[in-house]
């Protein structure tokens, strides 16, 4: 019994040794640490499009003096080769499609700036360094 009880400490000791060399040792992803940059807060804001797809677009764009949520993506879509297609109204300007994806009373353009939605014209709505400019492709409320 004695030779039977060393013989499986043994194996058992051997299993665990060859667990140990050769299973990895698991280490979480990590992300990478980004340390903003006061020179890119201070001219540059964040612009998203999301075409209600999934995957939304995601741009760095520098500002100036006077941008607008509006203003911003005229921009990125003229340097991109976007459609882009819009309604001057009184109040401001209306986007009626960006990309093809076009307005209706099912879904619609909406942007929002730092989370909130617009409540003045996107080419109304000032722009500052560091915000965060979404375009949503969405229901309207």
């Amino acid at each position: 019994m004695n030779k039977k009880f060393f013989l499986f400490v043994l194996a058992a000791a051997g299993v665990i040794l060859t667990a140990f060399f050769l299973v990895p040792k698991y280490k979480p992803p990590q992300s990478p640490q980004v340390t903003p940059t006061p020179e890119a807060n201070l001219q540059s804001a964040m612009l998203v499009v999301d075409y209600g797809e999934g995957d939304p677009v995601v741009y760095s764009i520098e500002i100036a003096e006077g941008s607008t949520a509006f203003s911003l993506l005229k921009n990125i879509t003229e340097k991109e080769n976007i459609s882009l297609e819009t309604q001057q109204y009184d109040f401001g300007v209306f986007v009626k499609s960006i990309g093809g994806k076009e307005s209706s009373a099912e879904m619609a353009w909406i942007y929002f700036v730092n989370g909130e939605a617009g409540t003045i014209a996107a080419d109304q709505m000032n722009i500052n360094p560091g915000d965060s400019v979404e375009w949503r492709f969405i229901k309207p409320e």
